[in-house]
């Protein structure tokens, strides 16, 4: 699946690849990817996974021109099959690790003014 964002003078174009299990008919796996094949998407996680009998979100990636990158929270979070509970998260910005010790020493994104 070909998604473009319109009536944007700097167009996202994403292939989109969608995964069901055959079984339950639920979406086990989305991935996300920019014109050139890298993991990308600006408004969710590119690589999302989740349980086929659960339907539990075992596994989210966020990624920035094929680095995993998110702003305002974990860039990879991975979760119990049957409790939900993460048990995995880091966060990256631009595909660099910041330790949980410097998350409070790191400013928050600004919003644009109106």
């Amino acid at each position: 699946m070909l998604l473009r964002k319109p009536d944007d003078a700097t167009e996202e174009i994403y292939t989109v690849k969608i995964w069901r299990d055959t079984r339950t008919g639920v979406v086990i796996m989305e991935d996300w990817r920019d014109a050139r094949g890298r993991p990308h998407r600006i408004d969710g996680p590119s690589l999302i996974e989740r349980d086929p009998d659960s339907k539990v979100l075992t596994h989210e990636s966020w990624n920035k021109d094929g680095t995993s990158h998110r702003d305002d929270g974990p860039s990879v979070t991975k979760r119990d099959s049957k409790t939900g509970r993460s048990t995995f998260s880091a966060h990256y910005i631009n595909g660099n690790h910041i330790p949980k010790r410097d998350l409070k020493k790191r400013p928050l994104p600004r919003c644009p003014s109106p």
